[in-house]
């Protein structure tokens, strides 16, 4: 397991939508990709138009299991040098029988709206039709901090967020995770913070107590 510094991201030349959309932001409300709602950074609801196919010729899908969806995912973060952290970072760095089910991914990046576009319309060619969507929803406890989100018919597939201060990462197989001992931090933060709702506080309790079992099964 190699120990890496931040990763330099391939750069990308925003688009002018993603550029007055990263306005909106700035400007204290947000257009949320989903359905084109005006939303403030507060949560109240501003405009509503209903969510519009982007290409009308992509009408009929093809048969993809998520196994395919993954994969499209993993190529993406190993092509733009992107960072898994949560769960699935934990897991490549604990043995088998320390693992907690996931079935989404949750990745850092400097661009999360520029990554989270990219992975819905590559993903929407796999399909070959207009099969996932986009949700950008606050962080809990930070209501200034945005998930940028894929979602899927089976519910989300990918989260793409800024990295915190100070993150620590290493380097498996070719892809950037979080480093296993700033998790334990991350996990530590959550359960004392008091923004935060108990049934993630119980889940990052849950993983932390992963991590410190397998600890103590080296001592």
């Amino acid at each position: 397991m190699e120990t890496a510094g931040d990763p330099q991201e391939e750069p990308v030349e925003l688009t002018v939508n993603q550029k007055l959309s990263n306005r909106n932001i700035e400007e204290g409300h947000i257009t949320s990709p989903l359905t084109n709602q005006d939303i403030d950074i507060d949560g109240r609801m501003k405009t509503f138009k209903p969510h519009i196919a982007k290409n009308p010729f992509l009408n009929k899908c093809k048969k993809i299991t998520k196994e395919d969806v993954d994969n499209n995912i993993i190529q993406h973060i190993k092509r733009h040098k992107l960072t898994i952290h949560g769960c699935k970072a934990v897991n490549k760095q604990l043995p088998p029988e320390y693992h907690r089910p996931t079935q989404d991914f949750d990745v850092w990046t400097k661009n999360p709206r520029h990554h989270m576009d990219k992975t819905e319309d590559e993903l929407d060619a796999l399909a070959g039709c207009d099969m996932f969507h986009e949700q950008v929803v606050p962080f809990q406890g930070q209501p200034d901090k945005f998930v940028y989100r894929v979602v899927g018919p089976r519910g989300e597939v990918v989260d793409y967020a800024l990295p915190p201060p100070g993150a620590k990462r290493t380097r498996i197989d070719d892809i950037n995770y979080e480093h296993i001992q700033f998790a334990k931090k991350i996990y530590k933060q959550i359960i004392a913070d008091p923004e935060v709702d108990m049934q993630r506080k119980q889940k990052s309790a849950r993983d932390l107590r992963r991590i410190e079992a397998y600890e103590r099964s080296l001592k």
